[in-house]
């Protein structure tokens, strides 16, 4: 039961996330959306948060470490201050490896 509640909570954000910006709302390629993309830093991390998921979905890890996710976000977060023509998707797949 809880993994379909965290599901549910990561397609959430992700909607949340898409109706924020414009620029998103077209059917957007998730590999191609960069850091400038997303408006707000808040904003930022829940995309983060659920490309964290749908990555672990799509490589069968089955355990969140609640830990590995907070440091994620935040180093995604450095690299987008740092690189913000960079897409979003291709830091989080790195720092997933």
């Amino acid at each position: 039961m809880r993994h379909y509640l965290i599901n549910f909570l990561l397609v959430m954000t992700f909607i949340f996330t898409i109706g924020v910006n414009p620029a998103l709302s077209a059917e957007p390629n998730l590999e191609q959306v960069k850091c400038v993309d997303i408006e707000s830093e808040d904003d930022l991390a829940s995309f983060i948060f659920w490309l964290d998921g749908y990555i672990s979905g799509q490589e069968d890890l089955s355990i969140v470490d609640p830990d590995e996710v907070e440091l994620v976000i935040e180093e995604t977060l450095n690299t987008c201050n740092e690189f913000p023509e960079k897409a979003v998707f291709n830091i989080v797949k790195g720092l997933k490896q």
